[in-house]
């Protein structure tokens, strides 16, 4: 389901303003190595510190770390 479709401030936004957003999210995530160019659809792996992923485990919160590929 489209945004647009889940949220009335949304819905109001015109087609030009969604794929204007969209360019600035892709080549934000392009700068930031998320992605490998504005073409792809496939996210990279986020790499994460072992001093962030233990304080991850120790706040209780170890079902974050599989979206940080940490699988161990």
């Amino acid at each position: 389901m489209r945004l647009q479709e889940q949220d009335n401030w949304v819905s109001t936004w015109g087609d030009s303003s969604i794929t204007k957003l969209k360019q600035v999210l892709r080549k934000n995530l392009v700068e930031n190595e998320h992605l490998d160019s504005t073409d792809t659809d496939h996210l990279n792996s986020v790499p994460i510190s072992p001093l962030l992923k233990n304080a991850i485990r120790a706040s209780g919160k170890e079902l974050a770390l599989p979206t940080f590929n940490c699988l161990d």
